[in-house]
């Protein structure tokens, strides 16, 4: 299984930050082998699952529409998420 994790922090709203993080993002979801899970992961100081494990059509649809906000960068939330999953 492949978790795809995506910062969307604060920090990541500078310009072209995240639009450079949303196509590494898609471009390891499109690099999968076939057959390979694949679960999408944003985070902040939270982490939500945006799309459980699954295929690539469901892990491209997750990262559609999401954007930067205003929390700040934690990596223990996606850690343990990613354990999780």
């Amino acid at each position: 299984m492949r978790v795809v994790a995506i910062d969307r922090s604060y920090s990541m709203g500078a310009p072209g930050v995240f639009a450079r993080a949303l196509e590494l993002a898609r471009q390891a979801v499109d690099e999968a082998p076939g057959g390979e899970r694949i679960a999408v992961v944003a985070f902040d100081d939270r982490a939500d699952v945006l799309a459980v494990p699954g295929g690539r059509a469901e892990a491209r649809a997750a990262l559609d529409g999401l954007a930067s906000g205003f929390g700040a960068t934690r990596y223990g939330p996606v850690v343990q998420q990613a354990v999780d999953l």
